[in-house]
């Protein structure tokens, strides 16, 4: 394949996975009828049989030496309370807050830059401070529309959904600075983010005395979306935003990744009638400039 073949390749897997992602929390709203807990547990069983087959296909083995991982171990349960924290949210506040919240990872990030004392350009002062009123903006929208509820357990879930865009800096943080020697692989760091999710969450629903009913409830509507959350919404964009990372510019891998709430939010609307406040476009697209310049002050 040409190199010039092999780019757009990547900029098509960088595309397709910002657009799977978009689709995560119309699945997660669709499987209403079950807990935060059983649909972590769905999702990340599913996407643990299937990175297993890769496993099996590539015949890598998951020796003793792997188990004793600390650094996989810590990102797994980093990524896994990531996954719990979004499908809290989405399942009590609005796709698009939701969507537009969890991705403010660079905001993030840029103020642990900060606060370890390393100096931040003008063009990233500009990134948090519109990244700040970008966010404030969206937060207002959904607490004053007339379509959601503007009590505590909204505002709950846009404060766990700025939560998971903190731990998702975090876990890039722990990642990038561990040793080469003990770095663990993107494959890993997933098996073990899949593993720690569904088992520890399989654990509490099973010890809860509620399996029985999960079952019956389990009908192939359920299955199907199900299905589509481990596969379209989790296990192919991470292995294509994995791809594209590896032939791509960050830069562009990134800014690509700041599609993901808008599409969230049309796809709200199509799907779930969700119309966001008027608020929202212009906080959305103030955080999203904020964000951009945050990135491209990177390269």
């Amino acid at each position: 394949m040409s190199f010039k073949n092999t780019k757009q390749l990547g900029f098509l897997a960088a595309l397709f996975s910002a657009v799977a992602w978009s689709t995560t929390g119309i699945f997660v709203r669709f499987l209403k009828d079950f807990s935060a807990l059983e649909i972590i547990a769905g999702r990340c069983f599913i996407g643990l049989i299937f990175i297993l087959l890769f496993f099996l296909i590539r015949q890598n083995s998951l020796g003793k030496k792997i188990w004793k991982s600390k650094q996989a171990w810590g990102l797994g349960t980093l990524m896994a309370c990531y996954f719990m924290l979004v499908v809290i949210s989405y399942q009590i506040a609005p796709v698009a807050e939701v969507s537009i919240l969890t991705n403010t990872t660079p905001l993030f990030a840029l103020i642990y830059k900060r606060s370890k004392g390393l100096l931040i350009s003008s063009q990233e002062i500009w990134g948090i401070s519109l990244g700040m009123i970008g966010v404030i903006l969206v937060v207002i929208s959904g607490n004053s529309s007339p379509q959601f509820s503007s009590g505590t357990l909204h505002l709950l879930g846009d404060f766990m959904a700025l939560i998971a865009g903190a731990a998702m800096a975090l876990y890039s943080i722990i990642y990038s600075n561990i040793p080469m020697e003990k770095k663990p692989s993107s494959q890993l760091a997933s098996f073990f983010t899949f593993f720690v999710g569904s088992a520890v969450s399989l654990l509490i629903v099973g010890f809860s005395g509620d399996v029985g009913t999960i079952i019956n409830s389990l009908d192939f509507n359920a299955l199907y979306f199900f299905l589509a959350l481990g596969i379209l919404a989790t296990l192919l964009p991470t292995l294509c935003y994995a791809y594209a990372s590896s032939i791509l510019a960050s830069v562009t891998v990134t800014s690509l990744r700041l599609l993901t709430p808008l599409l969230a939010a049309f796809l709200a609307i199509i799907f779930l009638d969700e119309i966001p406040g008027f608020l929202f476009w212009p906080g959305a697209l103030i955080l999203l400039i904020g964000l951009f310049l945050i990135i491209k002050s990177k390269t």
